[in-house]
């Protein structure tokens, strides 16, 4: 709508009284209408067939003119949100649209109106037919419709900030909707994108990590293979995937996501920011690699449904999540299905709009996706369900050009492309995330075998083996956490928010800590209070792997590159100087192999990256890697628990011996760094060895009971390394020395 006499300090917009059938009397989707303001009144001219109709409205109306109902008078404010704000060339593809309704009584006093006040009727445009899209519930196998709308917050006091509504339109598309707020209507057309037909198709790896999730992409060649003559791109976008009703101010001073967010009534600033997906991911307020973390309302009866009840936590660390919603972080390993789902349907849309931004041909997409091989139980064929059934419903594309790949072997293929791998003669990768740390062998750039363990950076962070969410006794946790400050106002509010939040566990705060460590020095402390902690972490998993790789008949690692987020503990708070690490598994290699040794050694830039990066340049019909299991021993083959637990004895004596040449491995390694003065000569380190030469038979008896024998059958196979079980609970003891 065009207006006249406009003043540049308007703040409002008028959403005029039109009824649906008036869209009838245009051909496409816009009404020809102008307001001319006035000092006390406006008016409204509708222009049609080559005449002018008019209509005046005023706050108090005298005879003949309508009503202006001022929102603001009424102490009401709403605003809608659509997802995504792009239409496909090919109708079929428009299947799925999901509409946030956000209103909020301002009345100072207890509020009156509530979200349920405001309701949304959406109308498709056939030439100058309507068709109304009707609630339907889906199993009443309707072909197309609108759901009953979902309310997924009340405002129950002046003090909360706003309720929110949902509604989701299946299989179809709309061109104007009628909103009503109590007894009043009007229309709203939305502005859409639109994709535009060519032949240009792109691949997406999908890497969903217990810490963080990455999505990287690249441009395919006119076969649909990647385009593997350039760099992947990380993934960002260039314009915003959700369309708000209100207007975005054109202060260039302002990145565009911080103007959208901005402009926002107060309100609902927060559950727009927590319930829904972001405007637009820029690569600067919201970017990848993202935590892997869903945000849900408190009840858990609900079947979890994207955006009615559950959505990716793309807020988390930046503000708090309200009053009755959960953040959930550990959902790569949990077995709920639908939490799962949820995460990678949001991931999917996200990209689907992506796509059609880049006038790509959306059913020519290709997906790469990858799993751990530590997956155990029905939690791979969980993910393989999801996989093979989400990206053909949102992305219309057949399993045949979906891959999933090993993130073991993963990046080693991008590292090869960089040329960080001088000599392939013998190369293995250690990408180390926070759940788990994989390994993969290579000879002549061929794979020889692979192996994951869960044994990832955050055993640093957590407590042991103790299951309860709101115990917090981790040590590192316990030094810093009514010390640390941090220079900006907002995080050290939010960390005082965070550390009396029953379920945010230690892992998640000092996450929070590493996430911000340029505002609160953590990086330091860390260093300084507890490198022997590190070492030993690190010493534990050099160790297993040069005895796995020995053990297996292979000779040692001519190269190593370390890969995933986690390794990065390595060069902040051990070490930055490659060299440093490169004696450490020298003299791992000496103590295991004999021998000298002289390992190149790589720590990359791009270690999160890796591994979609890594996705990406794998030959798709290269050699399947060797999955090898391998408890501490080999001795004996042990497959499955059962064969575990028949020779438990034996395995455990095999691993208190190996327990015994870590810590002197261990002491060796501190003794040799304290010379290269990377520990101070002056620390007290014998503390550390003595709590490694301390018994590990008890704790490998107790928590091989626990965690293995009591909660899989026999037959289950073991894909994990009991090897590593007691060494967890060491390294919980250790930060509390």
């Amino acid at each position: 709508m065009k207006y006249q006499n406009d003043s540049k300090n308007r703040d409002y917009d008028y959403l005029l009284p039109f009824k649906p059938d008036v869209m009838s009397l245009f051909d496409g989707t816009e009404i020809a209408s102008d307001a001319h303001i006035g000092k006390n009144s406006v008016k409204v001219f509708l222009h049609y067939n080559g005449k002018d109709y008019m209509k005046e409205y005023s706050k108090d109306p005298i005879l003949g003119q309508g009503r202006i109902i001022d929102l603001q008078a009424a102490s009401i404010s709403f605003d809608l949100g659509i997802f995504p704000n792009i239409l496909s060339h090919k109708e079929q593809e428009n299947n799925y649209f999901k509409i946030l309704v956000v209103g909020a009584d301002e009345d100072p006093e207890a509020p009156i109106f509530n979200i349920d006040g405001i309701s949304l009727s959406f109308f498709k445009k056939n030439g100058t037919s309507l068709i109304p899209i009707k609630e339907v519930l889906p199993e009443q196998d309707a072909q197309f419709g609108v759901e009953p709308a979902v309310i997924r917050s009340q405002q129950k006091t002046n003090e909360e900030e706003s309720g929110t509504k949902f509604y989701e339109l299946f299989n179809t598309s709309f061109n104007f909707l009628e909103v009503k707020i109590l007894n009043d209507s009007g229309l709203l057309i939305p502005k859409w994108q639109k994709s535009k037909a060519t032949n240009v198709t792109f691949t997406y790896a999908i890497d969903l990590g217990t810490s963080n999730t990455f999505i990287s992409r690249c441009k395919n060649e006119s076969d649909g293979k990647p385009d593997l003559s350039k760099k992947p791109e990380l993934f960002k976008m260039d314009r915003p995937m959700v369309s708000f009703m209100h207007e975005v101010p054109e202060d260039r001073q302002y990145s565009y996501t911080r103007r959208i967010e901005d402009s926002i009534f107060p309100k609902a600033k927060n559950k727009i920011k927590t319930e829904f997906v972001p405007a637009l991911i820029d690569g600067t307020d919201y970017k990848f690699p993202i935590r892997t973390a869903l945000c849900g309302i408190h009840d858990k009866s609900k079947e979890p449904k994207l955006f009615d009840n559950h959505n990716i936590a793309f807020f988390y660390e930046k503000i708090m999540a309200n009053d009755d919603q959960d953040v959930m972080t550990d959902i790569k390993w949990d077995k709920d299905e639908d939490m799962l789902r949820v995460f990678v349907r949001e991931l999917l849309f996200i990209i689907k709009c992506d796509i059609l931004q880049r006038d790509g041909d959306l059913d020519r997409t290709h997906l790469v996706w990858f799993s751990p091989l530590s997956f155990m139980g029905q939690t791979r064929e969980i993910y393989q369900r999801i996989w093979n059934s989400e990206p053909t419903n949102i992305l219309f594309i057949p399993n045949t050009q979906i891959r999933r790949f090993s993130e073991s072997e993963a990046p080693y293929y991008y590292y090869k492309k960089m040329d960080y791998i001088a000599d392939s003669d013998a190369v293995t990768v250690i990408d180390i995330g926070g759940g788990s740390t994989d390994f993969v062998y290579f000879k002549d750039n061929i794979p020889q075998m692979a192996n994951s363990v869960h044994f990832g950076c955050d055993v640093l962070w957590e407590n042991g083996f103790n299951d309860f969410a709101n115990v917090k006794e981790n040590g590192i946790y316990l030094k810093y956490v009514d010390n640390l400050r941090f220079n900006r106002q907002d995080l050290e509010d939010l960390n005082e928010c965070f550390k009396h939040v029953d379920s945010m566990k230690t892992k998640d705060i000092i996450n929070f800590w590493l996430t911000n460590e340029k505002h609160c020095q953590i990086r330091r402390f860390l260093s300084n209070d507890f490198k022997p902690v590190f070492i030993y972490h690190l010493t534990s998993i050099l160790f297993y792997m040069a005895s796995m790789y020995k053990e297996n008949g292979l000779t040692a690692p001519k190269t190593i590159v370390f890969s995933g987020n986690g390794s990065k503990y390595i060069d902040s708070f051990i070490s930055s100087e490659e060299s440093a690490l490169k004696k450490i598994i020298d003299l791992v290699f000496k103590h295991i192999y004999g021998g000298e040794h002289n390992v190149n050694i790589k720590l990359p830039e791009e270690r999160k990256e890796s591994t979609c990066y890594g996705g990406l340049y794998r030959d798709p019909n290269a050699d399947a890697v060797c999955e090898v299991v391998y408890q501490g021993d080999k001795s004996k083959e042990y497959e499955k628990v059962g064969d575990i637990n028949t020779n438990f004895e034996v395995l455990k004596s095999a691993l208190i011996a190996k327990y015994k040449d870590l810590a002197a491995l261990y002491k060796e390694v501190l003794n040799m760094l304290k010379r290269q003065s990377i520990i101070d000569s002056m620390a007290n380190t014998a503390k550390y060895v003595t709590a490694a030469e301390e018994d590990m038979g008890t704790p490998l008896s107790t928590y091989y009971k626990t965690q293995v024998k009591e909660k899989y059958a026999d037959e289950v196979p073991y894909k994990g390394s009991i090897f590593f079980l007691p060494v967890i609970n060491k390294i919980f003891n250790m930060t509390k020395i």
